[in-house]
């Protein structure tokens, strides 16, 4: 999405339980396109599905999304929200491992701890909307 030059401006997590039932949260976001933002958002959906579950609620598939894209040269700011320090210091942050992974390798640098899926390395994922580039398969 960064690559591609894109914001979000809403995340939504759903969870499907064992016996056929799901758990869903959405959240907005001020038009990020920075892991710090995303990940804040993350966070507080899990807490609040997390407090709504069943006690011995098994997951069986876990989904996040990226909503309400916008191009990140027409991004409009709210200017009720009074992030912009904050907002700069995360997106150069974020801008920097992007450089780093595109230059030396794609998980030289992450937030938090790294490792591999089960199994190794997963494959490449079928992309219905756009041509692949060499970094989806990284």
């Amino acid at each position: 999405m960064r690559r591609d030059g894109w914001n979000a401006g809403r995340l939504w997590l759903w969870l499907e339980l064992m016996g056929d039932s799901s758990v869903h949260r959405g959240a907005w976001l001020p038009a990020v396109h920075d892991d710090q933002a995303v990940l804040s958002a993350l966070e507080g959906l899990w807490a609040k599905i997390w407090k709504s579950l069943p006690r011995h609620a098994r997951i069986m598939r876990i989904g996040v999304t990226l909503l309400e894209l916008t191009r990140a040269s027409e991004r409009q700011l709210d200017i009720l929200l009074n992030d912009d320090r904050q907002r700069h210091q995360c997106e150069k942050a974020t801008a920097a491992i992007d450089t780093l992974n595109r230059k030396y390798g794609r998980t030289l640098v992450s937030i938090g701890p790294w490792a591999p899926p089960p199994g190794g390395y997963a494959g490449g994922k079928i992309s219905y909307t756009r041509i692949p580039r060499a970094e989806d398969f990284w």
